[in-house]
């Protein structure tokens, strides 16, 4: 496997410009954005390096992973641009990309804990309704 001794050591120490953004560079758009990384998240992403990712990007976040939970990753469904979670739904991770300094929509945040994390197995009458309150 071609990342198989991929870590965060690997990468040289250098100083960044602070204003550097190379997704600005290349006009990425925010499904764009949300597409590209949630196929590098993705187990079964187009890269076919299995979970490298989705495990390296558990770890910069301190958080265990677990190969059992069976992780999948949903790109663009509903207002949620990336869902990360098991196949029984018991461990969600939301990401909100932000592009060219969009600001937060009314209780966006409250939003997605609500009808992404907190009631993922109710059924609503469409995922539309959801988003009105």
């Amino acid at each position: 496997m071609f990342f198989a001794d991929f870590t965060i050591k690997s990468f040289p120490k250098i100083e960044l410009p602070s204003e550097l953004n190379f997704f600005r560079k290349i006009h990425i758009t925010e499904p764009q954005h949300s597409s590209f990384l949630g196929d590098l998240l993705n187990p079964q992403g187009s890269h076919q390096q299995g979970d490298i990712f989705l495990k390296f990007f558990f770890d910069v976040l301190g958080i265990k992973y677990n190969k059992e939970d069976l992780w999948t990753v949903t790109i663009e469904s509903g207002r949620i641009d990336i869902c990360i979670a098991t196949r029984n739904m018991d461990k969600i991770i939301i990401i909100e990309n932000k592009s060219y300094w969009a600001d937060d929509q009314p209780n966006q945040l409250y939003r997605y804990w609500y009808y992404g994390i907190y009631s993922p197995q109710k059924k609503f009458p469409n995922e539309s309704e959801c988003y009105k309150r």
